[in-house]
């Protein structure tokens, strides 16, 4: 914004001085013109990256989720989790994206994605790869032929027409077809990842923008990664408390570990998604944010993380109240970010019930509304 009203200003002056000698009103109205465009133009951008992003299992779907997924206001939906093997090829868990047709029985971890983005065109699906138990996919891209190969496999992906089934008089029917809308790194391992794992990543997702040509400006490419990830690496010790996220006694070994590819990749990816949550109540969600936000010069693609199930703490496993998640929706849209996450639609270790998780995620896109 400050680059478009320093251009702005200059043309205006430009067209002052050849103008000098015409009356004082048309000056004026310049200067007016100016002073509403600077003074609009955040108030447009902070509303248009606000991003309502929702994970969705591929396990604990329940029949008719696809009903229920209706009343989501979420915008985005990130199919959980994905593959790939050294030779590119890609598997999503449980089948959730191959298409298996019957007159009378499909899969709702199937129908609830695609339906939802057939009767919402400009909502976003995507594919998360990686977490936890795909963490091996990180060692599979370690040279420039298995990347070469792992990204034809991701394109390939992105490009590949869905079938859309819905009930017609009582029986499945092909009702439309869709496509994916972009990958999310789940970039994760219990052991800290490595300055070479950040590089191999890093030429992996530039290699799936080349190869999409015209339609990597239609695609979006995300990174997610710990809470600690872009912290000072000194935070590691104990004794250092200075822009620490985490700040119990027995430090984390992820301080800082992504911030090679954050710094190098900012303008790569569309969005880095934040887990601000696993880290124990007493976790420096805020602090974690700005780190992000400085290492990417953008807040605005900084996606705050929250779950509506249990969470590791150091003190025991606990679950954030809805009034705080609420709360965390709220602050990060007051504070020019990008918008939130939530860890998960579908599988829910509290007994939640499909819809009462929509209804959950809704009260927290209300809430981030309300904030602008």
């Amino acid at each position: 914004m400050q680059r478009w009203y320093k251009l702005t200003k200059l043309a205006a002056n430009d067209y002052l001085n050849v103008q000098a000698k015409g009356d004082a009103m048309k000056k004026l109205t310049i200067a007016l013109i100016i002073s509403c465009s600077t003074i609009m133009q955040p108030v447009f951008s902070a509303q248009a990256t606000q991003r309502a992003i929702s994970y969705l299992t591929s396990w604990g779907i329940p029949s008719l989720a696809e009903v229920e997924i209706a009343r989501s206001n979420v915008d985005t939906l990130i199919l959980s989790f994905g593959q790939w093997d050294a030779q590119g090829n890609i598997q999503v868990s449980d089948g959730m994206t191959t298409p298996s047709f019957d007159s009378y029985w499909i899969s709702s971890s199937y129908l609830t994605w695609t339906q939802f983005k057939f009767d919402n065109p400009n909502k976003k699906v995507m594919v998360a790869f990686g977490g936890q138990t795909y963490e091996g996919i990180w060692e599979k891209i370690n040279t420039a032929a298995s990347r070469e190969l792992v990204a034809t496999g991701l394109v390939k992906l992105l490009n590949q027409t869905f079938p859309v089934y819905k009930k017609v008089n009582g029986l499945y029917q092909q009702v439309g077809t869709i496509q994916l809308d972009g990958i999310d790194f789940d970039f994760e391992k219990a052991a800290r990842l490595t300055a070479d794992e950040n590089a191999n990543l890093l030429a992996l997702a530039q290699l799936v923008r080349q190869k999409l040509g015209s339609a990597s400006s239609t695609k979006l490419l995300s990174l997610t990664t710990y809470h600690v990830g872009a912290d000072p690496v000194e935070c590691a010790d104990a004794t250092v408390t200075q822009g620490c996220s985490y700040v119990e006694t027995a430090r984390s070994s992820h301080h800082g570990e992504v911030l090679p590819i954050l710094s190098a990749g900012k303008n790569t990816f569309d969005f880095f998604n934040v887990m601000a949550y696993d880290a124990g109540q007493n976790f420096k969600y805020d602090v974690a944010m700005s780190n992000y936000a400085q290492a990417v010069a953008d807040p605005s693609k900084v996606i705050l993380g929250t779950t509506i199930n249990s969470q590791w703490g150091p003190t025991g496993s606990f679950v954030e109240t809805q009034a705080n998640n609420i709360a965390r929706a709220k602050w990060q849209a007051s504070n020019n970010y990008g918008g939130f996450f939530v860890w998960t639609l579908g599988s829910n270790n509290q007994g939640m019930t499909f819809a009462a998780q929509v209804d959950y995620i809704n009260a927290m896109i209300t809430a981030a509304k309300g904030a602008n």
